[in-house]
């Protein structure tokens, strides 16, 4: 008879074989169910049993490892996304990130449970309660992080992101030169047609303008628009 270590124990030197009265550390987890400790010299059934048991093992532990990869890769996109989508130029492009990053998550996270259920009905526990309570918290911090985002997507004002300069865009023409008003003094135009100035930037206040501005023209989110005035032939 000869010694046949299960694959999840330390790997004994070549030829070791345990002394009566010896047993493995308690530290060891527990041989895959039906591992056949003890072996007859040479091959047989046993042997054949042994093999299938240790691919068994093998293919249980790559599902193991799968289902935490995808559920800890889904539970991480779930606030990345939404983080990224407060950081998006529009509306527009923040809904498609927060939209992108619920529909990944919700593949990566069934995936996740597809490999749980296959353990499961193998007779594994594949986590352990601190592992449940680790991937719980972090599963409700991401969703929270989630629905904060997709709230102000829906209810923050446009541009709710933007702090100090944002790059312009829109036409002006001349209104009224004799005003001395600024702010009537031109009108908002299609930069399809002639005009006299660009909004060169959008800040939140004058004094961030850039140096070529001219005038400046109140925004509805209470900022400046800062106009620049046209150079060469429109």
């Amino acid at each position: 008879m000869r010694f046949n270590p299960p694959p999840n124990w330390p790997v004994p030197p070549q030829g070791w074989s345990p002394d009566a009265g010896w047993s493995p550390d308690p530290s060891w987890p527990a041989p895959p169910e039906n591992w056949p400790l003890w072996l007859p010299d040479g091959s047989g059934p046993a042997d054949e049993l042994s093999a299938r048991l240790s691919a068994a093992f093998r293919r249980q532990k790559y599902e193991r490892r799968t289902m935490l990869v995808f559920f800890w890769c889904g539970v991480v996109m779930l606030p990345g996304q939404a983080v990224m989508s407060l950081g998006a130029d529009d509306r527009v492009e923040a809904v498609f990130f927060w939209g992108f990053g619920v529909l990944a998550s919700l593949v990566l996270l069934g995936m996740s449970l597809r490999d749980y259920l296959r353990l499961r009905r193998a007779g594994q526990r594949p986590v352990r309660v601190l592992g449940w309570v680790a991937g719980s918290t972090s599963l409700a911090l991401a969703v929270t992080v989630l629905l904060g985002a997709g709230a102000l997507l829906v209810y923050a004002p446009v541009p709710w992101f933007v702090e100090g300069e944002e790059e312009g865009s829109g036409c002006w023409r001349d209104y009224d030169e004799n005003s001395a008003d600024d702010w009537v003094r031109v009108v908002e135009v299609s930069c399809e047609t002639e005009h006299d100035y660009v909004t060169s930037a959008t800040v939140a206040s004058e004094d961030l303008c850039p140096q070529d501005y001219e005038l400046v023209v109140e925004t509805d989110d209470e900022r400046v628009a800062c106009l620049s005035p046209v150079t060469g032939d429109v």
